[in-house]
């Protein structure tokens, strides 16, 4: 029972969605950092910021709604439809990889492995 709980949780759906709200993340953190050192007023930055969250996950939320209604079909068709047989699993560890590097490079925080460190 617990098996099959533990398989639900991670389903290709809630992968690309997990994926979204990351991409979503760094973009509106990098976003938000140009606002803040810009030469706005304080007042004008912090509604900036909040119209910044409110329009990127606002969108995100849109985004993923349809994508739960089509469907994940034509995505996944696409991918097995590349001349390399290539999992869909490895597909989601390299997106999640290059999520993890642009929340690096956003937080200036790079790993000791990494050469940019």
């Amino acid at each position: 029972m617990a098996g099959k709980k533990r398989a639900r949780l991670l389903t290709y759906r809630r992968l690309i969605v997990f994926e979204a709200l990351l991409l979503a993340g760094v973009l509106e953190m990098a976003s938000e950092d140009r606002i803040v050192a810009s030469d706005f007023p304080n007042e004008l930055k912090v509604v900036f910021v909040m119209l910044l969250v409110l329009g990127f996950f606002g969108s995100l939320l849109i985004v993923v709604e349809r994508l739960a209604k089509s469907g994940l079909g034509t995505t996944h068709r696409t991918i097995q439809a590349l001349p390399i047989p290539t999992p869909r699993i490895f597909i989601h560890t390299l997106l999640l990889f290059g999520l993890f590097l642009a929340y690096a490079r956003v937080l200036d925080l790079w790993p000791s492995w990494f050469p940019m460190s």
